[in-house]
């Protein structure tokens, strides 16, 4: 039995084996494999066998970032456990290691590294020999010209890791990305590590100064004190000092890329012991070199709650108590410490200035400071590198390396928001008459020069990182080519969301939201920029028309209808007929569960001008859904004329998408008009066209309006299965804006169910997510929360929300469908069972006052916490 006591006694050797088993040591903590035991400070720690089990793994692959799937299939073998169950144990494992839980690192988007040295390792998962770490190699005995920087380097142990093994497969590999990034400190930090790889040398020579390809050979012989007699012979005598195992870190080499290629090949074909890093914003392109390119730290995403596991908050905060002790993350600031780092695109010395500058502005004015962050964010002035002085500086370095062409496609680009796709790049960043693959091979040379990003996509996207936007911004407005870009950018997103505004009826549904969401941001700016003026008012109503459609499958209803009503104040007799007939139809659309006389009111109007066009297609669909909208308001006569005309025009078409939608609405219409045998047959000849036409998305929206017969029919646990999975499809495939009103639906069966708690999980999700939309839904929302607080015996708090709802429906037009009419008379019936009349009557009465904003805030402060236990 080893005790506390023999493991602190063992540390006068690390080789030393206690009852014949070697203990493994790292930092504070030793582990015996056999035994399964961890200590620390030579005291056992409790850990579970899974916690422990994982703890093995990661020292086994230490230095290496393990991907989620890898440890779960390790530490679970022959078991289906899902992520939930590897975060608890990582949690457990991280508690065990206290202050050191550092060690065990989250890596965003890739898994998770045990970033520390382990001694008397008694051999990897390559079989390799039992490995004891020794100290921090000897600098001098090294023959380093360079020193460890006095910060630590957060947040790149993975590339470290990465970078060796190439260091070790690969005789030159180039280190590249853009400006700021961090490729300086990383290389130096690899040369330390490497520096007992490499015993005859490590050194670092600095390209940055340096003006000509001559300067190099010269800089290179003086770091290595390499005497030279003449150029032609520098090479041959600087490759004879080179002994078996050296490693040159070329840093800074981008101005001069060519020059440093063609020396550095030299040298690695004169002397076969020598190894080369180096660092560049463009590679430099060897037969036998690699490639790694240094991206910038991970950020929080949008919503982060918790921001610590990211290495761009890391190393801001770290930065920012060195220049304010007293700087703390909390609760109040967590979003904003998260926007700043989203905002400089992770970039270590972006972030390293932005926190210099805390103690003078607080997070408030340094978040506010980040549009003339190119003015504002500097470091210290002892810094000597001209190029870091400021942000700038470093901004016009990497700008100063473009040739003629490049410079203007690179300033045209600042036009895109966000990402954007090469086809755009193209229209909007050439010249006229240009050909396209010489723009092309312009936009492959900024992604080499690392002023330009690509993202992994199929097809692939290209994005400007927003500090390089904002300095190309100014040089698009210097140039005075601003309002023409501007206008052409418009003019693209224009024409390209009319004609995916036609595709929509001939691709499915989610097929088509995937296409084109990543083009949302461009939508917004367009937009913006053409509602500036009156001069832009056809492109403002094309494009608002055209483009709402993905504000709507996007969640983005309450945006999407901001835009439309700004463009249709914008229409007047010179607007193009067939752009005012779209955007009202859009407008009807949009609008149908938020404002039903609204949405009537421009269906109408885009009826009229289809009529005036002969647009027979595009008049079928709008009739069929102008004759839902009067079904929905009772007037089912007049709603099955406006169906059968639509039905008359499709009949001898084979477009089975229109012909879907018109099944589907005659569907609908039979169902509101109590007729569920006509709905279901409807429906059910829907969803074989669905199936025809292989859409996923209107196959899953048919289950949800069967469900709906279902519960109307008393078959409410067949209409929970068929909601859940609906809704389970919908939330896989991100059709968030359908998704809303499926979950209200889905809550409501849940409520009539045998448990009526589950309805609550989804009706919060619902409200949370249609708070801000507002309308009908909403309010369908509001009254289900008024059930499920009766439920739960909070009769005033139900009173109120109904009376609420009551008033708000009554001055909108809605009228109660089947499912809501059983909600509501399932309440009343409660209330009148358990609540006086007057009592009911006061509380009904205060709601009916309140406006959308109180309802919803009563409803999450006190309705959804559920009912206060006493005392």
């Amino acid at each position: 039995m080893v005790t506390s006591q023999d493991l602190s006694d063992a540390g006068a050797s690390d080789r030393a084996n206690i009852d014949g088993e070697a203990p493994l040591r790292f930092g504070r903590f030793a582990v015996l494999p056999q035994s399964r035991q961890l200590f620390m400070d030579g005291q056992v720690c409790e850990i579970g066998g899974r916690a422990f089990d994982l703890l093995m793994v990661l020292i086994d692959r230490r230095g290496e970032v393990v991907s989620k799937r890898e440890i779960i299939d390790l530490v679970w073998p022959d078991t289906y456990v899902d992520d939930v169950n590897l975060r608890v144990q990582i949690v457990t494992l991280r508690r065990a290691l206290g202050a050191d839980r550092d060690m065990v690192k989250a890596v965003p988007g890739r898994g998770y590294l045990f970033d520390t040295e382990v001694s008397a390792m008694y051999g990897k998962s390559d079989g390799g020999e039992p490995l004891v770490e020794g100290a921090e190699p000897d600098l001098a005995a090294a023959r380093i010209n360079f020193t460890r920087p006095t910060h630590a380097l957060l947040g790149r142990a993975a590339e470290l890791a990465e970078l060796e093994t190439m260091i070790g497969k690969s005789r030159m590999v180039t280190l590249t990305g853009c400006g700021g990034v961090g490729k300086t400190r990383l290389a130096i930090e690899l040369g330390l590590r490497l520096a007992s790889s490499f015993p005859d040398r490590v050194s670092l020579i600095d390209l940055a100064p340096l003006r000509d390809g001559a300067s190099i050979i010269s800089t290179t012989a003086a770091v290595l004190g390499v005497e030279i007699r003449s150029l032609e012979t520098a090479v041959e005598a600087i490759a004879g000092a080179i002994g078996q195992r050296q490693l040159l870190i070329f840093d800074n080499c981008e101005h001069l890329a060519g020059d440093a290629t063609g020396f550095i090949a030299a040298l690695l074909d004169r002397a076969p012991g020598l190894a080369v890093l180096a660092t560049s914003q463009e590679p430099l392109h060897h037969p036998s070199g690699s490639r790694y390119r240094l991206e910038p730290l991970a950020v929080p995403p949008l919503g982060a709650v918790e921001i610590s596991t990211y290495a761009a908050t890391e190393l801001f905060c770290e930065r920012a108590r060195l220049a304010d002790r007293r700087f703390m993350v909390t609760a109040s600031n967590t979003g904003q410490v998260a926007q700043i780092c989203r905002r400089l695109d992770g970039i270590p010395l972006a972030l390293e200035m932005a926190a210099a500058r805390l103690p003078l502005l607080g997070i408030e004015g340094l978040l506010g400071a980040l549009d003339a962050r190119l003015k504002v964010l500097k470091t210290p002035a002892h810094i000597d590198d001209a190029r870091h002085q400021t942000l700038r500086s470093m901004v016009e370095w990497s700008h100063g390396l473009l040739d003629t062409d490049e410079r203007r496609v690179f300033r045209r680009l600042a036009i895109f928001p966000s990402s954007f796709s090469l086809e755009a790049a193209a229209d909007v960043a050439g010249e006229k008459g240009e050909d396209h693959w010489d723009l092309v091979d312009t936009l492959g040379r900024l992604v080499e020069k690392s002023l330009m990003t690509v993202e992994g996509n199929d097809p692939p996207r290209y994005r400007l990182l927003e500090t390089l936007r904002l300095f190309a911004r100014e040089q698009l407005t210097a140039s005075g080519e601003y309002e023409v870009i501007a206008e052409r950018h418009a003019q693209f997103f224009a024409d390209l969301f009319v004609a995916a505004y036609d595709l929509l009826e001939q691709v499915q549904t989610l097929q088509w939201l995937q296409r084109y969401s990543p083009e949302l941001d461009s939508v917004r700016a367009a937009l913006a920029w053409g509602l500036a003026s009156p001069d832009h008012k056809n492109i403002v109503v094309r494009l608002a028309g055209a483009s709402s459609t993905l504000y709507w499958l996007s969640a983005r209803a309450s945006e999407g209808i901001c835009g439309l009503d700004q463009a249709v104040l914008l229409i007047d007799d010179e607007t193009p007929p067939r752009d005012a007939a779209r955007l009202h139809e859009r407008i009807g659309s949009i609008n149908q569960n938020i404002d039903n006389s609204r949405s009537r009111a421009a269906y109408e109007q885009a009826v009229i001008f289809c009529r005036k066009l002969d647009d027979k297609p595009r008049l079928a669909s709008i009739l069929s859904s102008l004759g839902v909208n009067l079904a929905r308001s009772g007037r089912s006569e007049e709603a099955k004329l406006m169906l059968d005309e639509a039905l008359q025009i499709l009949s001898a078409t084979d477009n089975k998408a229109a012909l879907f939608a018109i099944t589907a609405r005659l569907g609908l219409l039979a169902r509101l008009g109590g007729d569920n045998a006509g709905a279901r047959g409807h429906c059910e000849r829907a969803l074989d066209l669905a199936r025809e036409f292989g859409d996923d998305f209107r196959e899953v929206y048919l289950m949800g309006t069967l469900a709906e017969i279902e519960f109307e029919e008393g078959s409410v646990d067949r209409a929970i299965a068929l909601a859940r999975e609906a809704t389970t499809r919908l939330r896989t495939n991100k059709a968030h804006g359908v998704l809303r009103h499926m979950m209200i639906n889905f809550a409501s069966y849940l409520a009539f169910g045998v448990d009526p708690s589950e309805a609550r999980v989804y009706a919060e999700e619902a409200l949370l997510a249609q708070r801000d939309t507002g309308g009908e839904l909403l309010r369908c929302c509001l009254q289900l929360w008024a059930l499920l607080a009766a439920l739960d015996g909070q009769y005033s708090e139900a009173a109120r929300l109904i009376g609420y709802v009551d008033a708000a429906s009554a001055e909108a037009g809605d009228v109660r469908e089947s499912t809501e009419k059983r909600i509501y008379e399932r309440l009343m019936a409660i209330l009148d069972a358990k609540t006086p009349a007057a009592n009911r009557d006061r509380c009904t009465a205060e709601g009916a006052g309140w406006n959308e904003k109180r309802a919803v805030e009563f409803t999450i402060n006190h309705v959804i916490p559920g009912p206060s236990v006493p005392n």
